[in-house]
């Protein structure tokens, strides 16, 4: 069996606790029947049992939001202070043979004897297996729990997420990338006990949009016991050329994130959501520095939420590890598909009239599509990204500055910056084939999509991808 002790929740008044105790147990229970096992879980006086010896439970507990440690037990009826202290040799002796030791007791209810009895009568009849006590640092350390007429024992506290059970808070909506840092904003929002839905704008469907479902897939299956989550997609590729049209759009960093902002807050005002969560980090980039902040929240009507705004990019990356999350190969930032000089210090009124040159925001809005996470997430098994080995025939475009062309290219690639290689996909002379790389790959992807719906077979890929590729192709021949 599984004994499992929570934190945050006993500090709650009776009612509050009573709801969240209970909401915790029905989180345990989804999660067993979500990974095809059934058993008893029943809350006794601040602890939580779940009846089942089997050993997957451990993995599944690890990531159930609210529990703050748990361990695998066996459990016997309480007769004498010498039955316990049997058992514990028989269950022990083995484990502490040649090493050090501790015993730990708790007691609940009304007994003959006290906690410290029963540690000490153990250590005595545990010392001539062992190599001695050492309270501060043992090898081996034996826990015995003692609540009523029922005797725990075991030697292992292992770690859950903590936090709130999953949906005893309210609702937030999570813009998430394939990136690293917003699906870790959406993590940490959850783990506060709140459902999370997400939504993602897509520069490159469906190639950026699978690099999501990725990241979503591992929170939705993961971590998201006790809710069932919505996905809102929106395809932003229809306004991308206007975004890097200067004469329209002067500070496209953060123009463009003021404008997913206001389609957050409007699905999240539709759809009533507490908030909206990002993943921003002060002064990680370009558009997060404090003055961009500043002025990106000013006028939204919902609040906007920043988990990571103090974490740094180190913190967040092992976050995502210990999450599952973290890309194998991240596309880069967005501004790096509209503007080479960012703003890092904008003004009011630069980007209020930069917003007043935008009027798609509506339109964005209305052509959102919405599933539940569940349904969204199969079409990683659905779309199917035509791939195949260079040949060499193929139009390859260098879409980095000419100082990074000059230093290195791939073959007889040419350099054409992103407006023209738009120029070309859409023009009738089109190639039949086309390979797009940049320096990290988002820009390459927005151009491969296109082209794909252009009747163009396209692939895409960083540069250090590319560069990696034909070194390969040196080394073989």
């Amino acid at each position: 069996m599984y004994i499992i002790r929570y934190s945050e929740i006993g500090l709650k008044g009776k009612s509050s606790r009573r709801q969240m105790e209970s909401r915790l147990v029905s989180n345990i229970k989804y999660a067993l029947n979500t990974n095809g096992l059934t058993a008893e879980v029943k809350c006794v006086f601040g602890r939580i049992y779940v009846e089942s010896d089997e050993d997957s439970i451990c993995n599944i507990l690890s990531r159930i939001f609210g529990v703050k440690s748990y361990s695998k037990a066996k459990r016997f009826k309480l007769t004498e202070i010498e039955d316990i202290v049997e058992t514990a040799y028989e269950l022990f002796a083995e484990q502490v043979t040649g090493k050090t030791f501790s015993v730990r007791t708790r007691r609940i209810g009304d007994h003959s004897f006290k906690s410290m009895d029963v540690s000490r009568a153990i250590a005595d009849k545990l010392y001539e297996k062992s190599s001695g006590v050492d309270l501060d640092n043992p090898q081996v350390e034996v826990y015995i729990e003692i609540r009523d007429n029922q005797v725990y024992y075991f030697t292992e506290k292992m770690k859950g997420p903590g936090g709130l059970p999953l949906a005893t808070e309210g609702r937030y909506l999570a813009l998430v990338s394939g990136g690293i840092d917003s699906p870790v904003a959406a993590w940490m929002m959850m783990k506060r006990g709140s459902p999370v839905d997400f939504l993602f704008i897509s520069m490159a469907d469906p190639i950026d949009t699978m690099e999501f479902y990725r990241a979503i897939s591992i929170l939705h299956n993961r971590w998201s016991y006790g809710y069932s989550s919505n996905t809102f997609i929106c395809d932003f590729r229809p306004y991308i050329p206007e975004m890097m049209n200067r004469k329209i759009i002067k500070y496209p960093n953060v123009t463009f994130k003021k404008i997913m902002y206001s389609i957050a807050e409007a699905v999240a005002i539709e759809h009533r959501y507490n908030g909206i969560i990002t993943g921003e980090s002060s002064g990680q980039v370009s558009s997060q520095t404090p003055e961009n902040i500043k002025e990106l929240s000013s006028g939204m009507t919902i609040p906007v939420l920043r988990p990571l705004i103090g974490f740094d990019k180190d913190e967040i990356s092992d976050l995502a590890r210990k999450i599952g999350t973290f890309p194998t190969s991240p596309m880069g930032e967005f501004c790096s598909l509209f503007a080479e000089t960012p703003i890092t210090r904008i003004k009011k009124e630069e980007l209020d009239s930069d917003m007043q040159n935008v009027n798609f925001i509506e339109k964005a809005v209305s052509s959102i599509r919405v599933k539940k996470t569940a349904r969204a997430i199969r079409i990683l098994d659905e779309i199917n990204i035509e791939d195949y080995d260079i040949s060499g025939s193929e139009l390859v475009i260098d879409l980095r500055n000419p100082v990074e062309y000059k230093n290195w290219h791939y073959g007889n690639s040419l350099n054409i910056p992103l407006p023209k290689a738009i120029d070309l996909i859409k023009s009738k002379d089109h190639p039949d084939k086309m390979i797009f790389y940049c320096s990290m790959g988002l820009q390459s992807a927005y151009l491969a999509s296109l082209a794909r719906d252009y009747g163009i077979r396209s692939k895409y890929y960083s540069a250090e991808k590319l560069r990696k590729i034909e070194e390969t192709k040196k080394i073989i021949h």
